[in-house]
């Protein structure tokens, strides 16, 4: 498993403001060889911190990869900070979801997996994210939690490579 981290500060002056770059051939091979292999939701938290109305729903997502052999594993871990109407935090819901994707061939770049983080594995994480944060925080009493659409393309921060395991 390779082991390298994508910082923001790394990815400016590419083609898409806050995407890594990646050859488009070399991309698009890639997506028509990855395959959705499993979804599993690996954390769920939420917390009632106030009592009010609720008003709003911010959403941050941070996504993590790691490259193996023929897998891809992306983790998107995702908060979603609920506020009254007079702008007081009430509380959070959250969730990790993680993704595993297989492929055939040649071992993807990091910048590669970067992008698909980025981009289409948040709107393969994006149901599952937003089925638990809405169930999550009707139980903690908001059952009108709606969120906001996904960050695309992209988190405050890049995704990074998760560390390899230790042996």
């Amino acid at each position: 498993m390779q082991s390298v981290t994508v910082d923001r500060a790394a990815l400016s002056g590419h083609d898409s403001p806050g995407l890594p770059a990646s050859d488009p051939a070399a991309y698009n091979a890639w997506l028509q060889k990855a395959q959705l292999e499993a979804v599993e939701q690996v954390r769920v938290s939420a917390e009632r911190t106030g009592e009010g109305h609720l008003r709003d729903v911010e959403l941050s997502v941070t996504p993590e990869f790691a490259i193996e052999p023929n897998r891809v594993l992306i983790r998107y871990d995702a908060l979603a900070l609920l506020s009254g109407t007079d702008g007081a935090t009430l509380g959070s819901a959250g969730t990790v979801v993680a993704l595993a994707f297989s492929y055939d061939g040649p071992t993807p770049t990091p910048d590669i997996v970067a992008r698909f983080a980025l981009t289409t594995g948040m709107l393969v994480a994006h149901p599952y994210v937003r089925e638990a944060v809405q169930a999550l925080a009707a139980r903690v009493g908001f059952p009108q939690a709606t969120l906001p659409l996904m960050p695309i393309p992209g988190p405050p921060t890049a995704p990074k490579m998760l560390p390899e395991p230790s042996s």
